[in-house]
């Protein structure tokens, strides 16, 4: 449902940026009271409050990158604090916990964090009153010029986020679950039950594949298609 919702919420903005007609009633309505599942930082927290100046699309571009580390170190670190006196064991068991849902927020949140991203490209020129002057202006925020220092500093800033987050999330998620496709697919079953059963099998077995918490993210999928979370996030990555 998130994530259907999330694209039906791209979707809309999308259409309403190259200037479609509005959405109808209730639809509109509906789709704004559950924005909120697009997990844009931006929108969700009162950020602009912390900034002396006017906030611009530079300020949310860097806050919807760096709030993914700053929230896994933060969950790291209490459970450092609440396991340290536990046994490896435990302590492993909780981290193993933390990496997999912070995993899971990072799928959802991978779309908002790209479409932040990509939209640090793209410019316009509007006509300034003047055959001359036509300032070239960011589309997401008319507040920053693209021929300013400020607009190629967040351009190099938004191409090392979009190696990080839209091209790195998927790339390491394929290689993760690349690793272990022969156990999320055992060859030579040709029957798909049997096949899920000697998944569940082999990850009883192997405790390295049961601690690594990437491998919850395929279990959902038929074993053939192992790699689909990778192409789900491709396929909402071209919206």
């Amino acid at each position: 449902f998130i994530i259907t919702m999330q694209i039906i919420f791209t979707l809309k903005s999308n259409h309403t940026s190259i200037g479609g007609a509005p959405m109808a009633q209730p639809y509109a309505r509906f789709v704004e009271l559950t924005s909120v599942v697009d997990l844009d930082v931006p929108r969700l927290l009162p950020l602009k409050c912390l900034n002396e100046r006017d906030w611009d699309h530079f300020d949310s571009l860097v806050s919807v990158t760096v709030t993914p580390f700053v929230l896994f170190a933060t969950l790291s670190g209490l459970v450092h604090a609440r396991f340290w006196k536990s046994t490896v064991h435990d302590r492993s068991h909780a981290q193993g916990r933390v990496r997999y849902y912070f995993a899971r927020f990072m799928l959802l949140a991978y779309l908002a964090i790209s479409r932040t991203i990509c939209q640090s490209f793209r410019c316009k020129s509007y006509d300034g009153g003047d055959e001359y002057d036509r300032p070239n202006l960011l589309t997401a925020d008319l507040s920053i010029s693209c021929t300013s220092p400020r607009y190629w500093a967040m351009v190099v800033y938004a191409d090392l986020s979009l190696l990080v987050y839209s091209i790195g999330i998927p790339l390491a998620l394929f290689f993760k679950l690349y690793k272990w496709r022969r156990e999320l697919n055992p060859p030579k079953y040709e029957d798909e039950e049997r096949a899920i059963k000697a998944r569940l099998k082999t990850m009883r077995k192997s405790k390295a594949m049961r601690a690594d918490p990437i491998v919850e993210l395929a279990l959902p999928y038929r074993p053939r298609y192992w790699w689909y979370e990778v192409f789900s996030l491709g396929r909402r990555f071209a919206l």
